[in-house]
């Protein structure tokens, strides 16, 4: 359960889409119904982002943005650079930058230039595995996600970009002793 960018309380059900909920009449009502009728992966959450495209995280099928009309829908997968097609949770402070927790590490993706980076124990993280439907956009533009091992703390405007680039030298290659 989350709310869109217009505040409606939203609804994901796994393998048929997004609905408001109506608390009036405790209802839920297919809003969508040109995305719902194009869902054919099971889903672990979304986003609602400023041009009004929904973002889905999948349980198998990467990162999916489809248009609210239903017609434009682009994928990311490994294929990509996502270390999984696992995706849990998708956050947001600035709606340029995605910020996905995954079975493999946290992901960030910026929708304008589709460049992903990952951040996994390496980068100092307890723990890859992140858990299913735990996150939280704070007040102060601070984002948690849960995972195996507690909670990981964000602060994305102070999450700068890796930019550098090394050049691989191969001085030799050795095959059964020879080089």
């Amino acid at each position: 359960i989350r709310e869109n960018r217009y505040g409606r309380t939203i609804v994901l059900v796994r393998n048929a889409g997004i609905f408001q909920y109506d608390e009036t009449s405790d209802y839920l009502e297919n809003i969508v119904p040109e995305i719902n009728s194009r869902i054919t992966f099971r889903l672990n959450d979304f986003y609602h982002d400023k041009e009004s495209n929904y973002w889905f995280a999948t349980q198998a099928d990467g990162l999916i943005r489809m248009s609210t009309d239903g017609k434009v829908i682009d994928g990311w997968t490994v294929n990509n650079g996502f270390p999984t097609n696992t995706l849990h949770r998708l956050e947001s402070v600035n709606d340029t930058d995605l910020w996905i927790s995954s079975i493999a590490g946290l992901c960030r993706f910026n929708r304008y230039t589709k460049g992903i980076q990952i951040f996994n124990y390496r980068h100092g993280l307890a723990s890859n595995e992140f858990t299913p439907r735990t996150s939280l956009n704070t007040d102060n533009k601070q984002l948690v996600f849960g995972n195996t091992e507690g909670f990981v703390f964000v602060e994305p405007e102070y999450v700068i970009p890796d930019t550098s680039r090394s050049d691989v030298i191969i001085s030799d290659i050795v095959f059964q002793n020879q080089s």
